[in-house]
């Protein structure tokens, strides 16, 4: 809950555990046979039958084109169209020259039985590879010594276009025109292909539709990837490098890539890498403009930790569904520090920041308006980001759909958040705001009259479960012209330390109104500032929030289970559960006790990460007494994958022993050499808790004076760390004692 980044967040992983991760890759579902060849065990006098069988193969690769399409095109009524050939190690001294038509969805493939071990080296003046028919895939062959390494169309019998086909996985290099060619090619594929080398162009497309990808294409003498014409061409993650004209040259209009690429930026980077190298964080890119440059519909510009001095700006639109995503990779590592201007300015629909600390701007995170127009964007969400030290904190503006949640914004001249339309005209009917889950304190250090949150306009905006305290010149601003109505819900607040709390502009005749209800508004010179026809609600309080340490920057709220004097009378006092607002697996407590039943009020600040372990019993006794009942144990708890950490003083303690919960709440431990002790006020309970060199954790607890319950054999046994838990069960004979 304390300002700035690393307090209030979850720790850093304390324990991990390996996993392998298996991909599975599936080809076309293939309808025809498989026929083999073997250059040194073949036979082309074989029957298609015998090739079916990689005991008795075809000597060569044209056999089979040729057995495939044109001999016996039924068997037992079923198309040959769909067939495989799978070709054995070896050199080919052939031009293979396709003979039939594949379908869609189910093509010629002609494919190396293992990828690089197959050499087809044609006689000179002839291609390595022709097809001329539609729906073929040609992979895993080395392709050398020929005119065009692949010539791939046009049709048969014409200059017809071909469709569908596909060049994967290959090495093409010394051929004396083009490594990979297609002519009049529709829906045409080139990926993971190693093109080097070649006299001309490496990679040469004509037609339309081009799917280019994941290639390594160099030393070619002339153009490296050349896509000369044609519409809706997709060409990314190639390596291109030496090649004599130019490594990529594309003359026909292309589409964006697909998205859910991710491009790394560090200080360490270098901005002349490839895309294909900066999706990997070892060689990223050195700025984030280059990585927005890059960055299409659905794919991630992600930080890794430094302070970046140039400003941020977007520069092309996300999509619905697939917005642009700028985040650190390590959550407040990243920080965005500029000389002057905004720090990070988002003009275009669809994008997400996140993760990111952000300091020193005119105004820190600029959102709209949109830049092309002056006019509406659509789809903007900062999400979890730490601004402070700027003019204004974080400003929406013309934006019809803005989301700022789990935010910290505090020491910003200006306003904290801000959600306004220009000019402040009326904005359109669809247009919200939903400000959730933020700390927004100590904004409007200038004293020119901007509150901590402000709400421009808006029929249906939502501000709930925000801490917003202690900002100069007031709390929440809910409408700012007389004349521009603005709607929505307010609940869940504590706003509080300011000259006004709530504010509504006055005068009978604004029409705005919102549902205000379940905010602890207290400590404001006033209260509330209200329009005609906003009132209240009965859930509404106005008490001290009993924050752990407000002056020192830490709100989060006090309990007495981790040591302050009472509890917060903000706990357990929202409108609904904290599952149903959103917030059952985050805290506003120093510790990692969940919000759990009707949620509490204000800023929840730590984000659990639930996870299960193995725990191990050593020894458990129960002893029953007129005076209640006595339970002890020992026991080993190995942290599962996931583990955010254990830490006394940092996690509560819950032991669930025979049916009764004993709970050893942080503020009670105290450091006695190697180990963490606990011992409540009566003395009753008892703890002992020790972090092992391998990762696992040690504990031991005796509790008595416990109501009497009836004790079962076997009976279940669990601990809780803050989120990481672990239970199994166990015999209690011979370890029940009556006194």
């Amino acid at each position: 809950m304390t300002r700035g980044p690393g307090q209030g967040r979850s720790r850093a992983i304390a324990w991990a555990m390996g996993a392998v991760c298996m991909l599975a890759v599936s080809g076309p579902a293939v309808a025809g046979p498989t026929y083999y060849v073997d250059g040194d065990t073949g036979d082309d006098a074989r029957s298609a039958t015998q090739a079916e069988d990689a005991g008795t193969p075809w000597r060569t690769i044209n056999r089979a084109m040729s057995a495939g399409g044109l001999i016996g095109v039924t068997k037992k009524g079923v198309p040959l169209a769909g067939y495989t050939v799978v070709v054995a190690p070896g050199l080919y001294a052939e031009s293979v020259e396709s003979k039939r038509d594949g379908l869609p969805g189910d093509p010629v493939v002609i494919r190396a039985a293992t990828p690089g071990t197959v050499t087809v080296k044609p006689p000179a003046g002839k291609n390595g590879f022709f097809v001329s028919h539609h729906d073929h895939v040609i992979e895993g062959f080395v392709v050398t010594g020929g005119a065009n390494g692949l010539k791939l169309g046009p049709h048969d019998g014409g200059d017809g276009p071909v469709h569908r086909l596909v060049a994967r996985a290959n090495a093409v290099h010394g051929n004396t025109n083009n490594g990979i060619q297609f002519a009049n090619a529709q829906d045409g594929q080139a990926v993971f292909n190693i093109v080097a080398g070649n006299a001309k162009n490496g990679i040469n497309y004509s037609g339309h539709r081009a799917r280019i990808h994941d290639n390594e294409v160099r030393d070619n003498g002339q153009i490296g990837i050349y896509v000369r014409d044609g519409v809706d061409h997709q060409v990314w993650n190639n390596l291109a490098s030496g090649n004599g004209a130019a490594d990529v040259k594309v003359l026909g209009t292309q589409l964006p890539p697909p998205g859910g690429r991710t491009f790394f930026v560090g200080p360490a980077g270098s901005d002349a890498h490839q895309d294909v190298q900066a999706q990997n964080p070892a060689t990223p890119w050195a700025s984030i403009r280059r990585g927005l440059l890059e960055a299409n519909p659905g794919d991630t510009v992600a930080v890794l930790p430094g302070t970046y001095a140039a400003p941020v700006e977007s520069v092309r639109d996300g999509a619905p569904g697939a917005p642009i995503t700028l985040r650190a990779v390590e959550p407040g590592a990243a920080t965005i520090a500029p000389a002057t201007g905004a720090a990070v300015v988002v003009s275009h629909h669809h994008h997400v920041v996140e993760g990111l600390v952000v300091t020193g701007g005119s105004t820190g995170l600029k959102l709209g308006p949109y830049k092309k127009t002056g006019g509406e964007v659509h789809e903007l969400v900062v999400r979890g980001n730490w601004v402070y030290g700027n003019g204004t904190g974080i400003k929406f503006t013309n934006v019809v759909s803005a989301t700022a949640v789990h935010n910290e914004v505090w020491d910003n001249r200006r306003e904290g958040i801000a959600y306004l339309w220009a000019n402040q005209g009326p904005c359109p009917p669809e247009s919200r705001v939903t400000i959730f889950n933020n700390l927004v304190v100590n904004n409007g250090l200038n004293l020119s009259g901007e509150y901590g949150v402000t709400v421009g306009c808006g029929t249906d905006s939502v501000v709930a479960s925000n801490t917003v305290w202690g900002n100069a010149n007031g709390g929440l601003r809910i409408g700012v012209a007389g004349d521009v109505p603005v709607g929505g819900q307010v609940v869940n607040n504590i706003i509080g330390g300011s000259p006004v709390g709530y504010k509504e502009p006055a005068g009978d005749n604004y029409q705005g109104q919102v549902r205000l209800d379940f905010n602890n508004v207290h400590g404001n010179a006033v209260n509330y500032a209200l329009g005609p026809r906003t009132r209240p609600g009965p859930g509404s309080i106005s008490l001290p929030p009993g924050f752990v340490d407000a002056a020192g920057g830490d709100f989060a709220l006090g309990r007495v289970a981790t040591g302050q004097p009472q509890d917060s009378p903000a706990i357990d006092r929202g409108s609904d559960t904290a599952e149903a607002v959103g917030l059952a697996g985050r805290t506003a407590f120093t510790d990692k006790y969940p919000d759990s039943g009707r949620v509490d009020l204000g800023y929840h600040a730590t984000l659990l990460v639930p996870a299960e372990g193995a725990l191990a019993v050593s020894q458990a006794a129960v002893t029953l007494s007129p005076g209640g009942m006595r339970i002890g144990f020992a026991a080993t708890f190995t942290p599962g994958a996931g583990s955010d950490g254990i830490e006394a003083g940092v996690d509560y303690i819950q032991v669930s022993l025979v049916g009764v919960d004993v709970y050893l709440w942080p503020a009670g431990f105290a450091r006695q050499g190697a180990h963490w002790v606990y011992q409540d006020a009566t003395g009753a309970t008892t703890g002992v808790l020790d972090a092992l060199a391998d990762g696992r954790v040690a504990l031991t607890v005796t509790a008595t004076g416990l109501p009497s319950v009836a004790v079962k054999t076997p009976t279940s046994v669990s601990v809780r760390f803050g989120d990481d838990h672990g239970s199994g069960t166990l015999l209690l004979q011979g370890t029940l004692q009556i006194e």
